[in-house]
């Protein structure tokens, strides 16, 4: 298994024990009460750690846009096209997570269903390119965060006003499985360019 390998499995574990310490603190009631403060946004009145899974997930997704479009900008013609895509949609996803785009837009007439769709087609054509690379770590990286994300919001749709935690804290490990596969994709670039160059 190669170091990249056992990254992304190291980080499924992490991810894994830290969800589910989260769901068995929250039900057990251990003290830990204000664990939906971590996931909703800061306000008044409020603790000052109030919403920072929120605030660093909207990091993390700037972190994988910036990694995936630089990927794209190093990578050889194959790649060129599925890492800008993949920079632009988490630029996307980003903004969308933010600004609550997909909340707010129903209100000026634009209904949510066309921009989950677009979200939706834009992940499909990059999952059926990735799929070529699914035997490398990057491959892996990008459909673990794919599955993550896909969590992430399916529990949004299933369980809407209960357990925050398991939403966001889908979104924040498939946003950083994300970076991985942006990190690992401009690094073999950079890895190849300069092969090509010597």
């Amino acid at each position: 298994m190669t170091r990249r390998a056992q990254a992304v499995s190291v980080a499924t574990a992490i991810a894994a024990v830290l969800v589910i310490a989260a769901v068995v603190a929250m039900s057990r009631g251990l003290g830990i009460g204000a664990v939906g403060e971590l996931t909703r946004d800061p306000l008044r009145g409020r603790p000052w750690w109030a919403g920072s899974l929120g605030i660093i997930t909207w990091l993390l997704w700037s972190a994988a846009a910036t990694l995936c479009l630089s990927a794209g900008m190093a990578s050889p013609n194959t790649w060129r096209r599925p890492f800008i895509w993949l920079g632009v949609l988490c630029a996307a996803l980003g903004l969308d997570d933010s600004l609550r785009l997909h909340e707010s837009l129903p209100g000026f007439g634009i209904p949510q269903l066309p921009l989950f769709a677009l979200y939706g087609v834009t992940a499909l054509a990059l999952a059926f390119k990735f799929l070529s690379a699914l035997s490398t770590a990057v491959g892996r990286a990008f459909f673990t965060g794919a599955a993550m994300l896909a969590l992430s919001l399916l529990w949004d749709e299933i369980h809407p006003l209960t357990l925050y935690v398991v939403e966001d804290g889908a979104k924040l490990f498939g946003v950083a499985f994300w970076i991985l596969c942006g990190a690992w994709g401009l690094q073999d670039a950079l890895a190849e360019t300069r092969d090509t160059s010597s």
